[in-house]
């Protein structure tokens, strides 16, 4: 019987439960729980949660350190979640954005008796949906049972472990030539992983992180525009994408002075800040539309501090991509 749902197709699902604040049942031998990603749950989810038993906190060991918490179980710690705090705790905890506004969250309670096994494929599977590396779980008595009534996703270890730790293979689902003097053997690729997760857009000379191709050697502006455009009209928020170069810093900078009020960008200088090599790793189609300038020309602020007044598109792009050309 091919109709239900296979193992990979199970963590597609589970995965998507998680981006939504919806949980999904792990189980390993006797034991099992309910696992929720930190970063999109709500406050009605962490009572009902709490209503079945005593949550705990699942961290990275890399953000244990940061938190000065006791990582008994070596690659991440397992902390019991005090009554009195709710989802706004948890969210400081998971996001190292909040250190600064929220710089004291102890002391913790770390718990060192029982197995990780549970937590460790939790902070797998959210990292794997792309959400912050941390997970909120209940232990349950009867995980199959809990699944059943509920309606959520079960997945056993015993057959998810494998599939979580092993890279998807990709295939190509287009490609296409750039239509770029500067780079006219360069091409753009999308493959999709089998697993059903996020696609990866390799953008060639097209599309660097914060920036655009460069044309001052021979592009057409006019063209690119185009291809960006029809870009943002088509990728998923969730898209990866990978640049065919990295220029971060420079491109960052120049979009602090376009968009000086924008405060993912400030965000992002800070994080590569006091690096070697300043870099981020891929990341998704949502995070560059927060920074890149060339994908923000319908922005009012970034208009104003350009100090147009055309409300056509093509013509502020073709302003920024000759002030970065002689920038």
């Amino acid at each position: 019987m091919t109709l239900a749902p296979t193992i990979i197709e199970r963590l597609a699902r589970a995965r998507g439960d998680l981006r939504m604040g919806v949980p999904v049942v792990l189980t390993a031998g006797a034991e099992a729980a309910l696992a929720v990603a930190v970063e999109p749950l709500g406050a009605a989810r962490l009572a009902d949660l709490r209503a079945l038993g005593a949550p705990e906190l699942a961290l990275t060991l890399r953000r244990a350190e940061t938190l000065k918490a006791r990582a008994y179980d070596g690659d991440l710690a397992r902390l019991a979640v005090p009554a009195d705090l709710g989802v706004e705790w948890l969210a400081a905890m998971a996001d190292p954005a909040d250190d600064l506004r929220v710089p004291m969250k102890g002391p913790f309670l770390c718990l060192r008796d029982g197995s990780a096994r549970l937590h460790r494929a939790a902070l797998h599977l959210a990292k794997s949906a792309h959400l912050l590396p941390a997970a909120l779980l209940v232990r349950v008595a009867d995980g199959p049972a809990l699944a059943a009534s509920l309606g959520l996703t079960l997945l056993p270890l015993e057959q998810a472990e494998p599939e979580l730790l092993r890279a998807s293979p990709l295939s190509e689902v287009v490609s296409a030539r750039l239509p770029m003097v500067a780079s006219d053997a360069g091409r753009v690729h999308i493959f999709r992983p089998e697993d059903g997760s996020e696609e990866h857009f390799f953008a060639g000379d097209t599309l660097f992180q914060a920036g655009v191709g460069n044309c001052k050697n021979g592009g057409e502006p006019g063209v690119l525009f185009t291809t960006i455009q029809s870009l943002k009209q088509r990728l998923s928020p969730r898209t990866i994408l990978h640049p065919g170069h990295d220029y971060l810093q420079r491109n960052l900078e120049f979009a602090h002075q376009v968009d000086p009020h924008n405060e993912a960008v400030v965000t992002q200088l800070a994080e590569i800040a006091g690096q070697d090599t300043p870099r981020l790793p891929p990341r998704p189609w949502s995070k560059e539309l927060q920074v890149n300038p060339f994908l923000r020309t319908d922005s009012p602020d970034l208009r104003k501090s350009l100090a147009t007044n055309t409300g056509d598109d093509e013509i502020i792009f073709k302003t920024l991509r000759k002030l970065r050309d002689n920038w």
